[in-house]
């Protein structure tokens, strides 16, 4: 039996994976009382290509790190952390699969970070809010901030490139993006910039307007970036 029960990320161990491995019987063929779990059956797809675990020489060990080679009786299971140090953010990959000789094959899908309005998330690199709403003529405006924690390996003197065009809506007559056309603009306090570089500690913040009139249903603030960072905001919450 193979179970995924969650998954977290960081910036060293990259994406890690909680699972377990218990062994319910011995396969027909079996040369012992034993079978091997290890990491050799785990893999990740990301749309680079495919990822297998690995722990970084510099890096400090999870607690709980799945074993990496054992071999185990029936009724004993294998359970802890698996890092992926190659999958470059938590919203980075598409599948986790498991697929070991036997046969034995699973996969599971990541699930997307829902946060309330109002609520801080923190992604690769980045903080990033959305914090409050407005509407009127056909506009739907969004107060947001993205604030860097950490710049990605490469990244020019001049700072990490955030743009606005990572932020959009669904709502009832489906995506809406900032290059929608608005015809009946309405004034805003503070505008979040088109394009900025920022360095660690700063931020960019403002309201980002949408073409979205009174009558279009907005069901979630999407942000999702190059490097990693992807987050749903409700804003009927």
């Amino acid at each position: 039996m193979v179970t995924v029960s969650q998954t977290k990320w960081n910036e060293v161990l990259g994406l890690q994976v909680e699972a377990e491995v218990c062994i319910v019987k011995l396969p027909a063929n079996a040369s012992g009382e034993t079978i091997p779990i290890g990491w050799d059956p785990w893999t990740v797809t990301t749309s680079a290509g495919t990822v297998r675990p690995e722990l970084p020489s510099a890096a400090q060990p999870p607690q709980d790190l799945f074993p990496k080679d054992g071999s185990y009786q029936v009724h004993e299971c294998a359970t802890g952390w698996i890092p992926f140090p190659g999958v470059r953010g938590p919203a980075a990959f598409t599948k986790i699969n498991y697929g070991n000789e036997l046969g034995n094959r699973a996969t599971w899908l990541p699930t997307a970070t829902t946060a309330p309005i109002g609520q801080l998330v923190k992604v690769p690199y980045l903080d990033v809010t959305a914090s409050g709403t407005m509407a009127g003529g056909d506009v739907y405006a969004i107060l947001v901030e993205t604030c860097v924690r950490a710049l990605p390996p490469g990244t020019p003197s001049s700072g990490l490139q955030l743009r606005r065009d990572a932020w959009t809506l669904s709502t009832s007559e489906g995506t809406v993006t900032t290059s929608d056309p608005i015809h009946f603009p309405i004034p805003l306090p503070t505008t979040y910039p088109e394009a900025d570089r920022l360095n660690v500690g700063e931020c960019a913040s403002g309201w980002i307007p949408f073409g979205a009139g009174h009558d279009t249903a907005v069901f979630a603030i999407n942000y999702h970036n190059s490097i990693g960072g992807s987050v749903v905001w409700d804003p009927r919450t």
